[in-house]
């Protein structure tokens, strides 16, 4: 009964003698041994390396692990190594071993965090890199998560020089970095400084790329009420695009193709929403894209039948105009050529709508001569003209109108370029605080230039467009009036074909095919005729309704018929 009573007492009074079991004096009466002889500081080092395991709370083990950096001093200067090799750096492995489960990424200091990965060797990094795993599993805070990977990033250089032997310990901890930050950057709230933090903390591709697939998911769901929202990924795209260069894994093809691919996304779509892109912001975006993704960029910018009208078309044309500038800086001439032409022509309908271009002109050349100059639409994205003189005689048509994207006005040819050997010549025209000046190089006298008024505006028929119209094929007749004012029986036939209207307008008097023609969905058809030589174009622009069509005849070079031209469906 004695002896059980014994045993009790120690179990009681054990646990209280392994707390005081640490016999070390204090940290400043060990490094004032240590510097009295080489034997002393062999002496100190063996006392605390039997003591680690009883260093049993943080601020007792960090007393002691901090004279590390002393006692390798005074090893130096008295040439321990040479009988000792490495005692104060096996010490140390010793002691941060024991002691790293007091380290907290979360909160200590990266001076703290440096000194102890300082004394660690390959493995022990590894079990640094559980540790944080585990932290990980419960830090939530996101200033602990940023301080976290702050320490990791002040560790870094050391944990390459010292885990060149453990590659994955050196990927482990950028994959956490990475991981950390792809983490905070799906919250989207929080500072430009604090974005541009989390996306340096990226370094490897596969983090990056996941990003990108985040990106694209609201890249992809840009409309008109959120297009605002372009300028966030554009700026993010950049930023990324800039991280590639410094990923510790090679940046693969695939991840800078699907950067340009999203780069691309974001600035067409913004477009297609008009919203407004700051020059610099657009010159950014190009000049990130590698000359494939801009060849790529170019043609889809292209793709559309017509461009923006309203307020966002001068916009439009403007970084319309730096993308053919910036696409030859990258290399691709031909597209950048393509581009420009395409521009021309497709921008030509819009700004003629917007300056109310289409009319019928009076003009005089220096001689006095007079001539009538016509601009018309032919469909929603192709401008015709006309030139002739006074009585009626044409002198020259024009079926290829484009804006001068390198100057301002119109340039106007009969037909589009060519490799053929006929006569294609051109002139230019702009319209200007009502005054209309036409430049005609290959006049009869050299450059001749023509200048003078508007004296009738043709009917806007895009303005009495409908939602639901009226079936426009079919064959309509009736009385037919004509810019000369001479009226005749006939009838119009309207077919469709590749998404576009045709026509012919057929009588005893006049037969002429309509063979350039609008959608015709819209309750609105305007059919011109083609391209002959030594002839001018005339065409039919009407509103369907369900008795007909509401028709008015417009002449190059005569204008636009007086009185409309009510012709009833006949046939469907």
């Amino acid at each position: 009964m004695k002896n059980l009573k014994h045993l009790l007492l120690l179990c009681v009074v054990a646990p209280s003698l392994a707390l005081a079991a640490l016999n070390l004096p204090a940290p400043q009466d060990l490094l004032t041994k240590a510097a009295t002889s080489r034997t002393a500081l062999r002496e100190v080092i063996m006392d605390l390396d039997l003591n680690i395991s009883e260093m049993r709370d943080a601020v007792t083990f960090d007393k002691y692990f901090a004279l590390l950096g002393q006692l390798q001093t005074q090893a130096t200067k008295s040439n321990l190594d040479q009988y000792y090799p490495n005692a104060v750096e096996q010490l140390g492995l010793h002691m941060v071993t024991n002691g790293m489960r007091w380290l907290d990424l979360s909160k200590d200091s990266s001076e703290k965090v440096r000194y102890y990965v300082t004394w660690m060797d390959a493995d022990a990094l590894g079990r640094l890199l559980s540790v944080v795993e585990y932290q990980l599993d419960v830090v939530k805070d996101p200033a602990a998560l940023q301080k976290i990977t702050a320490n990791i990033d002040a560790i870094l250089p050391l944990v390459d020089k010292k885990s060149s032997s453990l590659p994955y310990v050196t990927a482990g901890f950028r994959r956490l970095q990475s991981d950390i930050a792809v983490t905070m950057l799906k919250q989207n709230q929080m500072s430009p400084e604090q974005n541009q933090f989390w996306i340096s903390q990226i370094k490897i591709s596969s983090s990056l790329s996941e990003y990108i697939d985040v990106l694209n998911q609201g890249i992809y769901a840009l409309g008109t009420k959120n297009k605002a929202d372009g300028h966030f990924y554009l700026s993010q795209l950049l930023l990324l695009n800039k991280q590639t260069t410094k990923l510790t894994d090679s940046s693969p093809a695939w991840l800078l193709a699907g950067l340009g691919d999203s780069t691309i996304e974001t600035l067409l779509r913004m477009v297609r929403f008009e919203e407004n892109i700051s020059a610099e912001e657009f010159t950014a975006a190009v000049n990130s894209l590698s000359l494939r993704h801009v060849q790529s960029l170019v043609q889809q910018w292209m793709a559309q039948d017509t461009i923006p009208s309203g307020t966002y078309s001068a916009k439009y044309i403007e970084l319309s105009r730096m993308l053919v500038d910036m696409s030859r800086a990258k290399g691709a001439a031909k597209d950048s050529d393509d581009l420009a032409k395409w521009l021309g022509q497709k921008s030509a309908p819009v700004l003629a709508k917007e300056q109310n271009l289409e009319g019928e002109y009076a003009l005089t050349d220096k001689k006095g001569r007079s001539w009538k100059f016509t601009v018309a639409v032919a469909r929603e994205n192709m401008l015709i003209a006309a030139l002739s003189m006074q009585g009626g005689v044409v002198y020259k048509a024009f079926f290829n109108v484009a804006y001068n994207v390198k100057g301002s006005g119109f340039v106007a040819s009969q037909r589009d370029q060519d490799v053929d050997q006929d006569q294609n010549p051109p002139i230019k025209f702009d319209y200007k605080n009502g005054v209309m000046t036409v430049q005609d190089p290959f006049g009869r006298d050299g450059m001749t230039t023509l200048t003078g008024k508007k004296v009738q505006n043709f009917t806007n028929m895009w303005g009495t467009a409908v939602a639901n119209p009226e079936y426009a094929e079919g064959i309509y007749e009736g009385t037919i009036y004509t810019p000369q004012g001479k009226p005749f029986w006939g009838r119009v036939i309207v077919t469709a074909f590749n998404g576009y209207t045709l026509g012919r307008i057929d009588s005893k008097v006049l037969t002429v095919d309509l063979n350039i023609g609008s959608k015709g969905t819209d309750g609105v058809i305007i059919m011109t005729s083609g391209r002959n030589i030594g002839s001018s174009w005339v065409q039919v622009r009407a509103n369907v309704t369900a008795y007909g069509l509401d028709a008015y005849i417009v002449v190059g070079g005569q204008g636009q018929a007086k009185t409309m031209s009510k012709l009833k469906r006949v046939s469907k």
